[in-house]
């Protein structure tokens, strides 16, 4: 999905958003944004979405009945289901799965946004637990 210049360019502004973090006042708790890495993690997941944006969603007519057989995420407008605009990256679902540590369950049971939002909160917890010695 992402190219080599794209990553080149996700790690350029990474540097520059850490050494921003970094170089300006900080408090006293640690944060995910006390580790470089993170910044490049935020990068990449900001250039894969801007990449699932700019393709046009795919409409598929399906009738009530079928709809529960479609895989999500969906929404489904009149009798017309829009779908995501791309798959979504297989790296994505499984970095998923071992951040929350199920094999993808989670993700197939609280759909792909909520399970994003709670993997960036445990591996802030990880990595704030890691550097005070928990």
């Amino acid at each position: 999905m992402l190219t080599d210049e794209d990553i080149e360019k996700c790690r350029e502004k990474a540097t520059a958003s850490y050494k921003l973090h970094y170089y300006s006042t900080r408090g006293q708790q640690v944060t995910a944004a006390d580790d470089p890495e993170m910044h490049l993690i935020w990068e990449v997941i900001a250039a894969c979405e801007a990449k699932l944006l700019e393709q046009e969603p795919v409409a598929v007519v399906v009738d009530s009945d079928s709809l529960e057989s479609v895989i999500s995420p969906a929404v489904a407008v009149g009798s017309e289901l829009y779908l995501h605009p791309a798959p979504i990256p297989e790296g994505l679902l499984d970095l998923l799965a071992i951040i929350h540590r199920d094999g993808g369950h989670y993700t197939d049971e609280h759909g792909i946004d909520k399970a994003i939002n709670d993997a960036k909160d445990k591996v802030w917890a990880m990595l704030a637990a890691a550097r005070s010695g928990e």
